[in-house]
Formats: structure tokens, C-alpha cells, sequence
């Protein structure tokens, strides 16, 4: 039985969701509907798990623009991202054990290849792998990914940001070393590497999370050093409480303040993007629902001992 059988057996999706379609002038193929329904799969088991421990959890980025303007995945997206507070992540982390195969928990204490500043949760079954990276030996499947939320105080922020974005360049490149096709600027990246990926790991969350006993009325996902929301702070009061959105036809959970959040964010997150910019986001990654990453490693030559 294949992963999307299993999902579409689990009552996740029915045979009909994978079917192509065109929104917003948009095809979605078969391909990205897989792709979508192996995430759908690791969505449900991650809210089954916060219900259970009574966890607090928010979508944000494309994952809220989606639900709030599509009631589900924005159609040229491929990916999922879920923001908790501090006190719920570091609980979260802790229960790997919740997550049996093909699920997968990945953190550098589950992982110790795997040294990104944040949690995902992997589809061993699948294929989700950066290109980049795909020489390390980590789980490479499907993933969602899971940001702590922290607490922000301006006071010093800077400074403790740019410490942390030294930090996640220097695990990035750790998790280069390995890669035999670097070009000349990577090589000489790799080639004056001397940190502690672990050390460097513990190092970002203690920074990211050293405000958290002030009542900053300031949130941040402060590891997070790329991207739209790099170094943006958010308001404490819009992530108050969560509240129930659709999402492909299952409930998940927004934060209270949704609009100020997409606002400050997107600008005007109803209108869409013009077309020629409507396409795959992570482009340097291969997806595949149908193919294990180790079956893919190996026919790439990769050794995934």
C-alpha cells in the first residue's frame, strides 16, 4: 500500500482531492494534491497531539494567508508552518514517542544531522529533500515545521537576533559538509567552519527565548532569520488565543489577530500575486509522495547509513 492509499484509507482525503484543478489561474497537478495530502496526514496527527496535551498552536505564514484566503493550502504553495509558544514547544519536543512510523519528530536530539534552528515533522515514507542538504544523514520525507513563539524585548534585541543569525549560518553550513558539489563559495564556507552544531542549537533557542519572563507586549518567531517575517515583531495580544479556521475540510487552529498579523505581513493578503510569480517556493527540493527518501538517496548515489 502505497502513502497516499494509507492516507486517502484514513479518511484524510477521498480518491476525488487528487484530481488536477486550476484555481486563481493556477494548475495544481496531481504531484503537489500528493504532496499536500501526505502535509494534510502530518497536520492531523500534530493537532491530535495538542489536543491530547491541551498544547497551543497557531498556523502562520502561507499556512494562515491559505486558510484565511483559500480555506486551505494557497494554491501554489508546498509547505506548512505551525507557530507554539515557548512553554508548549519545549514540551512538544520532548514527545517523539507520540509520533510511530512513518511519522517523524525531528530535532537534533532525535536527528544529530538535522540541526535546523526549529522543529518539523517528517513523513519517513516520502520524499522531502533540499538539495542542498540531501548529503546529510537526516530523515528527508514530507515535513510540516514547528517555530517556537518567544517572547521579544527590544532592549538588546538586536544584538541577540544577529547572534542568532550567525548561529543558524553556521548550522547550515555544518549541514554542508558533506555535500561533494559545493561551489567555490560554499567550499570556502565549509573550509572555515569550526562551530558546535548542538552547542550552536542550544545557543540560538537560549537566545530566542531569553525574554521570556518579561511582559513584553512583543512576540517573535526569532528563529527564524530569513524570509518575510525576519526580525518582525508581533503583537503578544494577537496570539492571545487561537481560534477554530477551515483548512481543507479539517478545523485548525489561527491566532485571535489573524488580521493585523497578515496585514503587517502581507499588505493586502486578499489579493493575490500577479501570475508570473504564482509557483513551486522551495524550488531547490525535490518532492515525492510515491518514493521513500532512502529509496530516493540511494538512486542518487548517496550512501543513507
Amino acid at each position: 500500500m502505497t502513502e497516499i492509499e494509507r492516507i486517502i484509507k484514513k479518511g484524510i482525503i477521498t480518491e476525488n482531492y487528487l484530481k488536477e484543478e486550476v484555481k486563481n489561474d493556477f494548475l495544481i497537478d496531481e504531484n503537489r494534491k500528493k504532496l499536500w495530502a501526505v502535509m494534510l496526514d502530518i497536520i492531523y496527527e500534530f493537532d491530535n497531539v495538542c489536543k491530547k496535551y491541551g498544547f497551543k498552536y497557531f498556523m502562520i505564514y502561507g499556512a494562515l494567508l491559505g486558510a484565511v484566503r483559500h480555506k486551505g493550502f494557497i494554491p501554489w504553495d508546498d509547505d506548512f508552518d505551525v507557530a507554539m509558544p515557548r512553554e508548549d514547544y519545549e514540551k512538544f519536543i520532548k514527545l517523539s514517542d507520540e509520533f510511530k512510523h512513518p511519522y517523524f519528530l525531528q530535532t537534533p536530539y532525535t536527528d544529530p544531522e538535522y540541526v535546523y534552528s526549529f522543529a518539523k515533522i517528517r513523513n519517513s515514507n516520502t520524499t522531502g529533500a533540499v538539495q542542498m542538504f540531501k548529503y546529510s544523514k537526516f530523515n528527508h520525507g514530507i515535513w510540516i515545521s514547528i517555530f517556537p513563539l518567544d517572547h521579544w524585548d527590544d532592549n538588546g534585541g538586536i544584538e541577540r537576533y544577529e547572534q542568532i543569525k550567525k548561529l543558524v549560518i553556521d548550522c547550515s553550513t555544518y549541514m554542508r559538509i558533506n555535500n561533494p558539489n559545493l561551489d567555490k563559495k560554499n567550499k570556502e564556507r565549509v573550509a572555515s567552519y569550526h562551530g558546535n552544531p548542538i552547542q550552536d542549537y542550544e545557543e540560538i533557542q537560549r537566545l530566542a527565548s531569553s525574554c521570556k519572563d518579561t511582559n513584553s507586549k512583543y512576540l517573535m518567531t526569532a528563529v527564524i532569520t530569513q524570509g518575510r517575517y525576519n526580525h518582525k515583531l508581533l503583537y503578544a495580544e494577537d496570539f492571545a488565543e487561537a481560534i477554530d479556521m477551515d483548512f481543507e475540510g479539517m478545523k485548525l487552529k489561527a491566532p485571535i489577530g489573524y488580521n493585523r498579523y497578515l496585514s503587517d505581513g502581507y499588505g493586502d493578503y486578499m489579493q493575490f500575486p500577479p501570475i508570473e510569480k504564482r509557483g513551486v517556493w522551495h524550488a531547490g527540493t525535490v518532492f515525492n509522495a510515491d518514493l521513500p527518501y532512502k529509496e530516493y538517496l540511494r538512486l542518487q548515489g548517496i550512501d543513507v547509513l
